[in-house]
């Protein structure tokens, strides 16, 4: 059977950050989404500092792009999404484990390991999306700088 990226994604997070339970071993349903679950408090809380993170550095950023007084974005605005991404991070999050369950049907134990690298490839994707307002920020400094320094 040859290895795939999942495969390995799978047997690098369990030497590493120590999700997997060493030996792939199949677990009872309930055990599946009790594991799911209790990374979800280690994904909210990564989530959170990294979303305050880029929130502070989008603000600060946008400080020096815009002129003073004047808003980069509408705080209520700021607070709506934030919690709309949230919500939809948790359902992406929650389709983690359904999807497991539902491979488990075909090979218990590969669904296992494709459920650890799920895990891993959307705690990262969900990390890096979650600095977007920081980058969107960067962004934003750089065009309005050249912008200035094109027409000045």
């Amino acid at each position: 059977m040859s290895t795939t990226s999942f495969d390995r994604l799978a047997a690098l997070l369990e030497r590493v950050l120590r999700i997997g339970e060493g030996n792939i071993v199949q677990l009872s349903t309930c055990a599946v989404v009790t594991w799911w679950e209790l990374r979800r408090i280690v994904f909210n809380l990564l989530l959170l500092i990294v979303g305050l993170a880029a929130i502070l550095g989008f603000e600060w950023i946008m400080n020096f792009a815009i002129p003073p007084g004047q808003d980069a974005e509408e705080p209520l605005g700021m607070l709506v999404g934030a919690f709309v991404y949230a919500v939809l991070a948790n359902f992406c999050y929650t389709l983690g484990w359904v999807s497991e369950l539902a491979w488990r049907k075909r090979d218990p134990t590969r669904a296992r390991r494709m459920g650890i690298g799920a895990y891993g490839l959307g705690l990262v994707f969900s990390v890096c999306l979650t600095t977007w307002p920081f980058w969107y920020a960067c962004a934003f400094w750089v065009l309005h700088s050249l912008n200035q320094s094109f027409w000045n």
